[in-house]
């Protein structure tokens, strides 16, 4: 999977620690990574085993220990850094409508007009199939619905990098997967690198090109497996004897 793709974040080495005066939590150990452009990458593992501190450190909420994170081979810092984040709970604005809640990016970066910005809301409405409730609050809006806000407001600002720590944890299983068809038509139409933590095998094999399965505490990765299967995927992926393999094996490596 890595032929054709350029490296975008290369983690080498890396450790964290989470350090109180009374305790020291080592949260990953000797992270070796390579994060290639335009690929879905999930992160799975066992809880506790540094996923979500993974996430962070790339996006660069929290630092290492030991070694280097280089982004497109130079030294990575905060500065310069083209990233977004998607959280489990969407964080939406209650005072602003979808349309405002979208372009808020925008409006903080201020670096486009009125035009560009209503242009840019416009099609990133269009990406999540939300056009007609782009006047409507999130009180009236579904679980599902949030999410899809909040994704089109994560890519507002044409991150390189996706970010996404467990989005779609609170759906029901039939949103979930209405959600997970959104996610793959957004990293087809947009070409972004997506880093997905999920604690669902199903989920990671079934929008990925490769899952990154983390040790228990500390984190360590145990194994990266590539996932071949064409795009778009559809219900029908899931009934591949091929699919039913991946999940297997993940699950036994995970140890479920």
């Amino acid at each position: 999977m890595t032929s054709g793709y350029l490296k975008l974040i290369t983690l080498n080495n890396i450790d964290v620690t989470y350090k109180s005066k009374l305790h020291h939590i080592f949260a990953l150990s000797k992270i070796n990574l390579t994060i290639f452009n335009n690929q879905f990458i999930s992160l799975i593992g066992p809880s506790g085993c540094g996923k979500t501190s993974l996430i962070n450190l790339i996006a660069g909420l929290i630092k290492h220990e030991n070694g280097e994170i280089y982004f497109n081979d130079k030294l990575m810092t905060k500065k310069g850094k083209s990233i977004s984040i998607v959280f489990q709970d969407d964080l939406l604005l209650p005072w602003r409508n979808v349309d405002k809640n979208i372009r808020l990016p925008l409006e903080l970066l201020g670096l486009h007009s009125k035009k560009e910005m209503s242009d840019q809301v416009k099609n990133l409405l269009d990406i999540v199939d939300l056009e007609q409730l782009s006047k409507l609050y999130p009180a009236s809006l579904s679980g599902g619905q949030k999410q899809r806000v909040n994704l089109a407001r994560a890519l507002a600002s044409d991150p390189h990098i996706l970010l996404m720590d467990e989005p779609f944890a609170s759906l029901d299983e039939f949103n979930r997967f209405k959600l997970n068809l959104y996610i793959q038509k957004i990293f087809m139409e947009t070409g972004k690198t997506i880093i997905f933590v999920t604690h669902s095998v199903e989920e990671a094999v079934f929008l990925s090109d490769r899952v990154v399965i983390l040790s228990a505490s500390p984190g360590s990765i145990s194994k990266d497996i590539t996932i071949d299967f064409k795009r778009p995927r559809t219900k029908s992926t899931t009934t591949l004897y091929k699919y039913f393999k991946y999940v297997s094996d993940i699950r036994n490596t995970i140890g479920l």
